[in-house]
């Protein structure tokens, strides 16, 4: 079967969707703010009408939900966890252990960095005020920790980034499936003549692939989104250099696939045209039929 044509880069563009609705996905997603929520709700029990250092402290004594809570305070301040993370070195500058982790372990590390998230002039001669005055708690924030609505919303906040990869997870399934359902063999894992990175699909297998696929979905810009343009370039370099060994030269070229959808994409177009160049063949999901006819150009 003669080899169908690449994906004009405009055509690509233009059948990109900024979503891409999977409503199994969707319903993970939904389940895991659900589990979220009870993991950062301050009970009753919690409360219990103490000062609010001891029932801070109490909240973040939170067992393997610490870290979560923690995201939770730091919101509620305007600080971050970087800074949080700072602080706690330049109060305990002879403890490695991981900040978190020394909350959640260490009572006397717990009690002194609640007062300091209360009152945070408990610790004027450590950490500067400008600093200090970052992790200003609202005056209603016990309140606003029992409060399952208002929570809810910053679950969802913080579950952006595991939504974007939950929806590329759900991508990278499509594909399988339907590769699957064409009725080839495939694998996942280190390829060794892309330098062991390793790809979503290889076709039929990791050892000697003839199609390597990968996919992405981004609903949001960032700067991995370079990083991964440079990675892809770099793959197709390896490829074509593969393809040019003596050994290859009776053998049908290893073909490159990528897979890419979302708004984050189409909003990086610099970076979208490096993995379209770096592809041999580049398609967005409502395009995902076309890889039938690119697999059976290659696959006997």
């Amino acid at each position: 079967m003669a080899a169908p044509n690449k994906l004009g880069f405009n055509e690509l563009c233009d059948s990109m969707q900024i979503f891409l609705h999977f409503p199994d996905a969707e319903k993970r997603i939904l389940q895991e703010v659900k589990k979220s929520v009870n993991k950062i709700l301050l009970s009753s029990a919690q409360n219990g009408g103490r000062l609010p250092a001891q029932v801070m402290s109490d909240y973040l004594d939170g067992k393997q939900n610490t870290l979560e809570r923690i995201k939770v305070i730091v919101g509620f301040s305007y600080g971050s966890r970087e800074k949080l993370k700072q602080i706690f070195k330049a109060i305990y500058p002879d403890d490695t252990r991981s900040y978190h982790k020394a909350i959640e372990k260490d009572a006397q590390i717990r009690n002194r960095i609640a007062e300091f998230l209360v009152n945070p002039d408990s610790e004027r001669n450590t950490v500067p005020a400008f600093v200090r005055k970052s992790f200003a708690l609202p005056e209603n924030w016990i309140e606003l920790l029992q409060d399952k609505k208002y929570l809810e919303r910053i679950a969802y906040g913080n579950m952006q980034s595991l939504y974007s990869v939950s929806i590329g997870n759900a991508l990278e399934e499509e594909i399988n499936h339907f590769v699957t359902k064409l009725g080839y063999e495939h694998q996942k894992g280190s390829v060794k003549i892309v330098g062991g990175k390793e790809v979503d699909i290889a076709i039929p297998n990791t050892d000697a692939p003839k199609i390597i696929i990968m996919s992405s979905y981004m609903i949001t810009t960032s700067s991995a989104q370079s990083s991964r343009a440079n990675e892809q370039a770099l793959m197709q370099d390896s490829i074509r250099t593969h393809n040019r060994l003596p050994e290859q030269l009776d053998v049908s070229n290893v073909i490159f696939v990528n897979v890419i959808d979302g708004g984050g994409w189409i909003d990086r177009r610099k970076d979208l045209k490096r993995i379209w160049q770096s592809s041999d063949y580049c398609l967005s999901y409502s395009r995902l039929s076309d890889l039938e006819n690119i697999i059976k150009s290659v696959m006997p």
